[in-house]
């Protein structure tokens, strides 16, 4: 299996199983790179990943970081690998896309979430579509929520049109594995509801957690503002949860839509001190033509990162204004053919003096894929 291969295989993760994501940084097979899906590996550029399952998942479970799902790196046989636990892609299910839902909508899709959005009306089950969500279920409710499949990594979020409708939804939700259950509505129809559909049977524990009213106490009037503290509330939930996070799906896009053989370079932070302004799992793909597909941080750190990625390019696009290494505060750079690891420091004297610097340094690992 190639490079390229291993990461286009991150969309057909297994939710279900635990799955983690590896990176080799020296030694023979630096630059290896490994998906660990349960016990099933995809691998590239040799064998090293495979050898050390058991020792990988016995580093794992004792790494105190890693049992809460951030990622870190391990020394293992006397080589340094960077492993990173990934989720499933966040999905929100929205129940009603009436003026709030489609600001839920437009919100969620700018955050980065799969949005499946459920609605009764034609007219607003095609304003959904238009508002941008992935997947559009017109009709009852209930038959509408038989074809989704809750997991850890779904965001369950209802504001139908009236309270029947309301109970309906968080009935079927109730009974299925979710991350977070958030209902639109005032504290006396809230209390209400809950009251009835525990009176049906739903599981008390389940409904003691229930999110409702809806979204953090931030004021809100307008629909756009409720819409912001609903999506405020689950970004809240979300990253005290834990630190994992899913591939960028927007990568995973452009990895997916690039011609064969034409090259790309995959940024990824791997290691951070200080105030820099990314977590370790950070990327960036860098094309050919300049374009950049997310960030590892921005401003100056991202435009030394772009720079050394397409002179590894050999890329006419490398901007002539962007800063060398020596303006990005000495970065220290380890090279093999198609992987590198730079370690740039935002803290120099040169770098300091640059407008919106966090301070800090940063190692970043460079692919070619």
């Amino acid at each position: 299996m190639n490079i390229r291969d291993v990461y286009k295989s991150i969309s057909d993760l297994n939710t279900a199983r635990d799955s983690f994501y590896c990176l080799v940084l020296d030694g023979p097979c630096r630059g290896g790179t490994g998906l660990l899906n349960g016990q099933e590996w995809r691998t590239a550029g040799g064998d090293f990943l495979p050898r050390h399952t058991e020792e990988l998942m016995r580093q794992v479970s004792a790494h105190s970081g890693m049992a809460q799902h951030e990622s870190g790196i391990l020394c293992i046989d006397g080589t340094n690998v960077y492993m990173q636990r990934l989720t499933g892609r966040q999905k929100i299910v929205l129940c009603g896309a009436g003026t709030v839902g489609l600001a839920v909508i437009r919100f969620a899709k700018i955050l980065g979430y799969e949005v499946t959005a459920l609605e009764d009306r034609s007219p607003f089950a095609q304003k959904a579509e238009e508002a941008g969500a992935d997947h559009v279920i017109c009709g009852n409710y209930t038959q509408g929520l038989s074809q989704v499949r809750g997991d850890e990594d779904t965001w369950f979020v209802i504001m139908t049109m009236g309270h029947l409708s309301d109970g309906v939804c968080l009935k079927e939700i109730s009974r299925k594995e979710h991350a977070y259950i958030g209902m639109m509505g005032s504290r006396r129809r809230v209390r209400l509801m809950l009251d009835y559909i525990g009176k049906q049977g739903a599981d008390p524990e389940i409904l003691r957690h229930v999110h409702a009213p809806i979204g953090l106490s931030i004021h809100a009037r307008t629909p756009e503002e409720i819409a912001l503290s609903v999506l405020a509330e689950i970004t809240d939930l979300r990253n005290s949860r834990n630190a994992a996070e899913p591939f960028p799906h927007e990568i995973l896009d452009v990895m997916d839509g690039l011609p064969d053989g034409e090259p790309a370079v995959l940024a990824t932070v791997i290691q951070k001190e200080g105030s820099a302004p990314q977590d370790p799992g950070a990327r960036m793909l860098v094309r050919t033509d300049g374009g950049l597909t997310c960030t590892v941080g921005g401003g100056y750190l991202e435009a030394v990162v772009a720079r050394r990625a397409l002179e590894i390019l050999g890329s006419a696009a490398a901007p002539s204004g962007a800063p060398d290494a020596a303006g990005a505060g000495n970065p220290k750079e380890r090279r093999s053919e198609g992987f590198e690891i730079m370690d740039v420091s935002l803290e120099s004297d040169d770098v300091v003096k640059a407008p919106m610097i966090c301070g800090g340094s940063v190692r970043v690992a460079l692919q070619r894929i």
